[in-house]
């Protein structure tokens, strides 16, 4: 990205964590904006909270993770 030249095809980058609130660069002022977020999953914030996250880390510690789909997409087992 050159400085001036800061143009984005599908949205400004997000410069923060995407909490209740977060941080966007806008490329057409040149400056970073703070924006609510009523566009994800994470509106409330919760993913952010050191408990959550902590309980993240022990569940997939014990269980693991993998990718998955919507049934549509990948059948039934």
């Amino acid at each position: 990205m050159l400085p001036g030249k800061a143009i984005w095809l599908y949205g400004n980058p997000i410069t923060s964590a995407p909490q209740a609130e977060f941080n966007v660069y806008d490329g057409y002022q040149q400056k970073e904006r703070s924006l609510l977020n009523f566009c994800s999953y994470n509106y409330l914030g919760y993913s952010c909270h050191p408990e959550v996250i902590t309980e993240v880390q022990k569940t997939t510690g014990k269980y693991g993770t993998g990718a998955v789909s919507a049934p549509l997409l990948s059948g039934y087992l």
